[in-house]
């Protein structure tokens, strides 16, 4: 009896053991984005933390769509936090809100060194300076946090403005064409006096497109472009124009 009462105990406290270790690999934790902690050993350049998708000023009440990415060669999963001092968060793929933070749901898996976690950020109400500090933890997986784990930080600090009219923060959508796109595209409603004409890939990497325009049309040079899916946005007369098309 006394050998079968020790084999459950025994049973109970790996169960309990498993269940802890698990645990440890997939809790985000909201560390405003400046560490991991002393869990996960310490900050090295081993893992690259790079935060994409934020204007250099900001609409108030916009929303930007941000992307993290935590490169590293050797560790094949990844976590993340992001933090900034003003402003909204909602999560998106691979990521969940957490103490007004962003978290990785569960560390995720990296295709050939490179993990990619989404969200958006809304801007706040009013202007000045905010600051967004991300953390990228590249883990082994083994299921415990220890000195295999490795990660860096990324800091970046955007200005905003006052929209000059309301008109600022209204958008407009318009259609590009043709789509799909082989070597350019006309964006209709685009007129000469456009200003900030950007690109953006799935990824959230902003792309400073080559473009002309003929009868106050805008001709956008769609050569160089990988193929793939791309949202437009420009600024006319104080507001917003978007669009998407896609790239052969």
């Amino acid at each position: 009896m006394k050998t079968k009462i020790l084999s459950q105990l025994f049973l109970f406290a790996s169960l309990g053991i498993i269940y802890i270790t698990m645990s440890s690999d997939t809790s985000g934790r909201a560390m405003s984005g400046t560490s991991c902690g002393s869990c996960h050993g310490n900050k090295t350049s081993a893992t690259t933390t790079t935060l994409t998708g934020l204007p250099s000023s900001y609409v108030p009440g916009q929303v930007y769509t941000l992307t993290l990415t935590v490169a590293n060669s050797t560790n094949p999963k990844a976590g993340c936090n992001i933090a900034a001092t003003a402003g909204t968060f909602a999560a998106g793929t691979g990521t969940k809100l957490k103490s007004s933070q962003i978290t990785h749901t569960t560390p995720k898996a990296a295709v050939s060194g490179v993990t990619t976690f989404t969200c958006s950020w809304t801007a706040p109400a009013t202007t000045g300076a905010v600051t967004f500090n991300a953390v990228g933890n590249a883990v082994n997986g083994n299921g415990t946090d220890d000195s295999g784990d490795q990660w860096n930080t990324t800091s970046i600090t955007i200005s905003g403005a006052f929209p000059a009219s309301v008109n600022d923060i209204q958008t407009t959508t318009i259609t590009c064409y043709p789509n799909p796109a082989n070597d350019f595209i006309i964006a209709k409603g685009i007129s000469s006096n456009a200003k900030t004409i950007v690109l953006y890939n799935l990824n959230g990497q902003t792309i400073v497109p080559s473009y002309t325009f003929e009868n106050d049309l805008c001709k956008i040079d769609c050569k160089n472009l990988t193929a793939g899916i791309y949202f437009l946005s420009a600024i006319v007369d104080g507001q917003t124009i978007r669009s998407s098309f896609t790239k052969n």
